[in-house]
């Protein structure tokens, strides 16, 4: 796709920048990589927020037609490769942050006991008098006071969204406000005054790699954190359990013979042919609240589709796959995810999660799941990006 002197164009803040050599910058989207000249950067940095290209032109100082061809020629790889991307246009991870500036989430995240005491009592537990800490979005500051108050020398809390004010407002009500800076912006574009002991982030979504996780701490731990920082959480474990949904949920969604009865008889129409639509796996999945959760009937035990140490973790991108056979009949996959920091875990899982859990559980149902009879082998594929989140396929082998 050619860019106009009308399209406007934005950064996209998932890009991750690394400094290659004097003359080339590394740019990282969706885990995949490519070198772009060094004056990608300024053009990146013009774009930060949404403009045409005819303005952000403009605002580039260049000279002689050379220049102004390689100049224009950066932009479109840029745009072809998704550092830059449309006014519009949103990545999977995108949507994710769209309601983090209304009060519904945080009143749910604020109402989850377990999880916010599970990582105060982590920074009681790791943090030192002289530990700088740095809070990923801090969103209502709740996690930056904690860690003032553990004993924390400073703490840097980065929020990007209009949380901002309302977290500097409540920050500074309180007795450790002078130990905490709240920094505007996404913590892939921001640099602080020093490098951090330790970092507490709980960016985790229903997905939980939706609210890019993987690509922050990978930044942070290059460019903000010391070598020996503590990360919390210190690992992810993700699960997916064999559940049987209620057939009043399936109906909904999966073509059925007692629905083509239903219709033949109510419309003297053959629907048979649904059937061959094509599944759509990016879209076959519900997300079910631990209440919803627990009506599904487990069908086999937890299968391990990802093991993440955040002090390891390289790579922005996920891919799992296992041939497996049944245990029993069952016509969907529930993922759960467990964490673990210090002596502490926390567990998703829909029968031992606690009753203040606000997670949902991301639900994939499928098809070939239902037609599968006990000891069937059948293969199962995991994959997550940025762009399009965490997909689930399932094929009879």
């Amino acid at each position: 796709m050619q860019i106009t002197k009308q399209t406007i164009l934005r950064r996209n803040h998932r890009v991750l920048i690394r400094i290659q050599a004097a003359h080339a910058v590394l740019i990282v989207v969706d885990g995949m990589e490519q070198s772009f000249p060094n004056h990608a950067l300024t053009i990146l940095d013009v774009f930060t927020h949404p403009q045409t290209f005819e303005e952000g032109l403009k605002k580039i100082n260049t000279s002689g037609a050379r220049n102004w061809i390689e100049l224009t020629t950066t932009i479109q790889q840029l745009w072809t490769f998704g550092a830059l991307i449309g006014d519009k246009q949103q990545s999977f991870a995108d949507k994710q942050w769209r309601s983090f500036g209304a009060s519904h989430i945080h009143i749910k995240m604020l109402n989850d006991y377990v999880r916010t005491t599970f990582f105060i009592d982590t920074l009681d537990q790791i943090t030192g008098s002289e530990d700088v800490v740095l809070d990923i979005g801090t969103g209502t500051g709740v996690l930056a006071i904690a860690a003032a108050r553990a004993g924390a020398k400073k703490v840097y809390a980065i929020e990007a969204g209009t949380m901002a004010d309302i977290a500097e407002k409540i920050i500074k009500n309180t007795e450790v406000a002078d130990k905490i800076e709240v920094i505007r912006g996404w913590s892939t574009d921001i640099t602080l005054p020093e490098k951090a002991d330790i970092l507490v982030s709980e960016i985790i979504g229903d997905d939980p790699f939706g609210e890019m996780i993987l690509p922050t701490f990978i930044d942070a731990r290059a460019r903000l954190l010391k070598p020996s920082a503590k990360i919390i959480p210190g690992y992810m474990k993700v699960f997916l359990l064999p559940v049987q949904m209620p057939e009043s949920t399936i109906q909904n969604r999966i073509v059925q013979t007692i629905q083509l009865d239903k219709w033949k008889k109510w419309y003297n129409i053959d629907f048979s042919m649904l059937n061959d639509l094509k599944v759509d796996y990016s879209e076959n999945f519900i997300t079910a609240n631990r209440d919803q959760a627990q009506q599904f009937e487990i069908k086999g035990e937890p299968i391990l589709i990802a093991d993440i140490d955040f002090s390891q973790q390289a790579s922005t991108n996920l891919h799992q796959q296992l041939n497996l056979s049944t245990e029993s009949v069952f016509n969907s996959f529930l993922m759960y995810f467990e964490i673990h920091s210090g002596t502490y875990k926390l567990s998703t899982h829909p029968t031992t999660s606690s009753t203040s859990n606000h997670w949902r559980n991301p639900v994939w149902y499928s098809p070939e799941a239902e037609k599968l009879k006990i000891g069937d082998a059948y293969s199962l594929s995991y994959d997550y990006t940025e762009s399009k989140g965490s997909i689930l396929t399932i094929n009879r082998l």
